[in-house]
């Protein structure tokens, strides 16, 4: 691994390090070079003149790279080694294959089938909190008891029962792994480990009409139109962010997401006044197809839409997840039914949906009232059933 920088005179190659250059004694650069070797393949990058940083940045991550490889490749030899000398029914290779090593291997998979927020959220589980509690264990030393220890320390650090239940789900996953890879022969928490109770630091809170229209006054006009989607169409702002005009199927109505929350696609679907709002939006812009449809970046729009909520005298509590939130009650208020909520939601489980089901009693307060009209026929009918009976006489004929 090295840094290079080339010569504006001559373009010869120097040491980052060399004061002048080698060949010609000149002291201008045009630009800078890195070049490393990483499993066995060159990789070379070219910076202008004025990249320096940048160029020193991208050093480091390669040399984060060709460490990674090189410990997968450590590990592959060790693998091969071990199955040579001990074969391969008679041994768990996680019995001599740390925890942290481990990890490389995992990161790597992670890297080509995880979306980049996924890995950069469980990296930091494993560096902060995984990592420094696991030591020099091994795979095969990770236990149900040792597990216990872990939610017990944590409990006692101050952390909450929903941090500690994503450790212990990122955990299970690499184990998960290491049983796929034949690193462990069984899963050692499978049906062992419970995940503790999580009690909600918040309750999820969604905008009334009024509020929706004071935060909308009071929002800057730049803006205004990525607030409507949020709130018409319950999209989360990442995705929103990501959509550009291509992904608009103007005939169907919907937008197509390519990267959803779920690493899934997903649809949204459009009502007509957001229809009409991104067809002027699109028109205004002249935009093109491959354009994001909303260009702004997600801190300038958290700022603003805090600033909008101060102005409107709503508390600053309120979250951009909450006009999701608001799409959801106010469908779940007029009365559509939970299962068409949980697609236009795009959730995978119905549970995730049910907390708006007690928005909308009346829906369930018909459903119950069927039950009067039942009671009255039976009445009408003659046909009251003493259900002792019914079972008794039931049990004598079957004898």
């Amino acid at each position: 691994m090295a840094l290079y920088w080339r010569c504006k005179n001559c373009r010869s190659i120097n040491s980052e390090k060399a004061e002048a250059c080698r060949r010609c004694g000149s002291f201008e650069v045009s630009g800078y070079e890195i070049q490393v070797m990483i499993g066995g393949t060159l990789v070379r990058k070219s910076f202008r003149a004025g990249e320096y940083e940048l160029a020193k940045a991208v050093e480091l991550e390669l040399k984060k790279k060709q460490e990674l490889v090189r410990i997968a490749e450590k590990l592959k030899s060790v693998d091969e080694g071990l199955s040579k000398i001990l074969g391969n029914d008679s041994f768990q290779k996680g019995s001599f294959v740390k925890v942290k090593i481990f990890w490389s291997k995992y990161f790597l998979w992670m890297k080509s089938n995880k979306k980049e927020s996924t890995v950069r959220e469980r990296t930091t589980r494993w560096k902060k909190h995984l990592k420094p509690f696991l030591g020099e264990k091994t795979l095969a030393e990770i236990t149900p008891a040792l597990v216990e220890k872990y939610k017990t320390e944590k409990l006692k650090q101050g952390y909450s029962p929903a941090s500690i239940n994503r450790d212990i789900a990122l955990l299970r996953h690499m184990l998960s792994m290491a049983v796929k890879w034949g690193y462990l022969k069984e899963h050692p928490l499978k049906g062992k480990v419970e995940m503790l109770r999580e009690v909600p630091i918040r309750q999820w809170t969604f905008l009334t009409r009024e509020e929706y229209e004071a935060v909308f006054e009071n929002l800057s006009e730049t803006y205004r139109d990525l607030y409507q989607f949020l709130i018409f169409t319950g999209a989360r702002l990442g995705e929103a962010l990501n959509l550009r005009w291509k992904d608009i199927i103007w005939e169907a109505g919907v937008a197509y997401l390519r990267d959803s929350k779920a690493n899934r696609p997903r649809v949204i679907v459009l009502s007509d006044c957001v229809i009409d709002m991104l067809d002027e939006r699109k028109r205004k812009l002249n935009a093109k197809e491959d354009e994001r449809v909303f260009k702004h970046s997600d801190s300038e729009f958290r700022r603003a839409f805090k600033r909008a909520l101060k102005s409107a005298g709503l508390p600053e509590s309120i979250r951009i997840h909450d006009l999701r939130h608001t799409f959801a009650s106010w469908l779940a208020i007029k009365g559509v039914p939970i299962q068409q909520i949980k697609e236009l939601l795009g959730h995978s489980q119905i549970t995730t949906t049910l907390r708006y089901a007690h928005l909308n009693p009346e829906t369930l307060r018909r459903v119950v009232n069927t039950l009067e009209s039942f009671e009255e026929k039976i009445t009408n009918d003659r046909k009251v059933v003493d259900f002792n009976k019914y079972l008794k006489k039931k049990t004598l004929k079957s004898a």
